[in-house]
């Protein structure tokens, strides 16, 4: 039985594929913070909470290199997906050291210590497709070359630069960069969970509409099941050193996200556009291509409307 460690197991794209892996006959290993399951969505919560008896927990703030060799020398991984860290974009200019530390410190860290204790498996680094920005030629190729425009973005691909040199030592580290991944469980702070919640908001109080902001602008949305399936794939086919993306490869409006919105939640609110909401850059547009990863074998399974519907009834929960 192949052994997987997950850093952020509790986590939304933690959950889905710790239940993923353990479907495929994984053994699965969670590493997360201490009291980090305390922090998750009522929603989240409910999805995980079958999972707790499955996952072998490690509690470890990843804080430094000593404590993790001591995971990996007494753990024979095959596989170890490392998705611990900040996610939200907002928090990178909130926090720049915070984030440079989660995002870029965290891993390397994680990446000396499995080197130094002898781990002969495959770590699946999650970046992210952030890190290309939102200028250049449509779809995004991995090999675009990036231009990270924001504090998380930057952080991501300062991780991505010291892989090499790892790689270069004999060790197997792929790297992810997924788009936006959406689906049951995430945060309210994204756009699908924030459009749903505030919808419900208003129902509840009577009220006709919602202030928005961009709606024109298009992004590149995959269910987080799909995404969890495609950490597999890299794991076990993806080729050491390499940069995947992970994305549907179509441009969706969010104007689109938020009439699939209220189509499921049977509302019939109306958007009202707040200037105040709008990007001071103006619309923006940005999806990328997976034929790098669907040569592996990855395929969606997963419509955009399937993942607001069931983002919506995870929500309910």
């Amino acid at each position: 039985m192949k052994h997987a460690l997950i850093t952020g197991s509790r986590g939304f794209v933690g959950t889905h594929l710790a239940r993923h892996l353990l479907n495929e006959g994984y053994r699965v290993s969670g590493l997360d913070r201490p009291g980090s399951g305390q922090v998750r969505p009522r929603w989240l919560s409910a999805i995980y909470s079958d999972l707790n008896k499955s996952v072998e927990s490690i509690d470890s703030t990843m804080e430094d290199c000593k404590s993790l060799g001591k995971i990996f020398a007494s753990n024979n991984f095959d596989a170890v997906f490392h998705l611990a860290g900040t996610a939200f974009v907002p928090e990178g200019w909130k926090d720049p050291a915070g984030v440079i530390e989660n995002n870029t410190v965290v891993p390397v860290r994680l990446f000396q210590a499995a080197r130094d204790n002898g781990f002969k498996g495959t770590i699946v680094f999650a970046s992210s497709g952030e890190v290309y920005g939102v200028k250049g030629t449509m779809p995004i190729l991995e090999s675009q070359p990036v231009a990270p425009g924001n504090p998380y973005a930057e952080s991501k691909r300062a991780a991505e630069q010291f892989i090499p040199y790892f790689c270069e030592q004999g060790m197997r580290i792929v790297i992810a960069r997924p788009f936006n991944h959406i689906g049951p469980g995430q945060r309210e702070n994204f756009v699908v969970p924030s459009f749903l919640a505030r919808i419900a908001e208003a129902q509840s109080q009577n009220k006709s509409s919602i202030s928005v902001g961009d709606l024109e602008s298009e992004r590149d949305f995959a269910d987080v099941r799909d995404v969890a399936q495609a950490y597999q794939i890299l794991a076990e086919r993806g080729e050491s050193g390499e940069i995947y993306n992970i994305c549907s490869g179509q441009p969706v409006p969010i104007r689109r996200v938020l009439d699939l919105a209220i189509e499921v939640t049977g509302s019939k609110i109306v958007p009202v556009t707040d200037p105040a909401l709008l990007r001071p850059d103006g619309r923006s547009i940005r999806f990328g291509s997976s034929s790098k990863l669907n040569a592996l074998g990855w395929k969606q399974r997963y419509s955009l409307k399937q993942s607001v519907q069931d983002t919506w009834k995870a929500m309910q929960a």
